[in-house]
């Protein structure tokens, strides 16, 4: 049993390595290029796990860069390739701000919206190196979002008040309804924007407007509830599918995109 562990891991690292080879050839410059490991050096990374995959997409006019925290298990699991950005309801934001991906390196289990992964330390490290790493290399406004169980991510990560001063601001999209935000003061722009039909059980309207509230209250900065309304919706399942249901704003994901567009530039 030993033994198929080991040889397990071999062949995972071996695939890794095979792929960062290939895309770290000369068909990409070092903006061009998608896939792009950052190191998490930290005392409370996980060993295991010395890099966070992230995926880039470089917008040339534009001052702001958003770093998207995905839902579910956190990982790459929207049938990405690894050479594009992630195919999500942010696709009409490519070329207008810089995108990066974060992707956990491992899955982060979520029974009943209760992610203990997505408030750890080596989470929040990630986050952090994340962050630092293309506020280095771009020298961009920083915003951090999460879009549904990232939204737990997003609003633990702010609880900390030594987080708060590594962004500019945050954007929460379709609010998980066990997102804690416990910072007793905060200080930058947020952006709340939720789907007023999303069907998704643990992600209804209403835990933006109840998140709103909180946040509210304790902000000096501007804090603003986006409610999208109308359009249409498909697929089967109302929580995931990276375009159709409702939970990612269905036909009105461009609109979605523009008001969030809308409320960067403003800020």
């Amino acid at each position: 049993m030993h033994l198929k562990k080991v040889w397990k891991d071999c062949l995972n690292n071996f695939l890794i390595i095979l792929i960062l080879l290939i895309f770290s050839s000369n068909s990409y410059s070092d903006d061009e290029r998608p896939l792009i490991p950052v190191p998490c050096k930290a005392s409370d990374c996980n060993t295991k796990y010395s890099e966070t995959f992230t995926h880039y997409k470089k917008a040339e006019n534009s001052k702001d860069l958003l770093i998207y925290l995905p839902g579910g298990l956190g990982t790459r699991n929207l049938g990405m390739r690894f050479d594009v950005f992630p195919d999500t309801h942010l696709e009409s934001l490519r070329d207008k701000i810089d995108l990066v991906f974060l992707a956990s390196p491992y899955p982060m289990d979520h029974p009943k919206s209760v992610a203990k992964d997505r408030k750890s330390k080596d989470h929040y490290e990630r986050i952090k190196s994340v962050v630092n790493f293309y506020k280095e290399k771009t020298g961009k406004r920083i915003w951090l979002s999460g879009c549904s169980l990232g939204t737990n991510s997003l609003g633990n990560f702010l609880s900390l008040p030594e987080h708060q001063s590594l962004i500019y601001g945050a954007v929460f999209m379709c609010t998980n309804f066990n997102v804690k935000f416990s910072a007793k003061t905060i200080n930058m722009p947020i952006l709340i924007i939720h789907h007023k039909k999303d069907a998704c059980s643990s992600n209804p309207y209403s835990a933006s407007t109840k998140l709103e509230r909180i946040i509210k209250k304790r902000n000096s900065g501007d804090t603003t509830l986006i409610g999208i309304e109308g359009g249409t919706a498909s697929g089967r399942d109302p929580c995931n599918g990276s375009k159709g249901p409702y939970h990612f704003f269905g036909s009105k994901a461009e609109e979605a995109n523009n008001k969030i567009l809308d409320y960067i530039a403003k800020h």
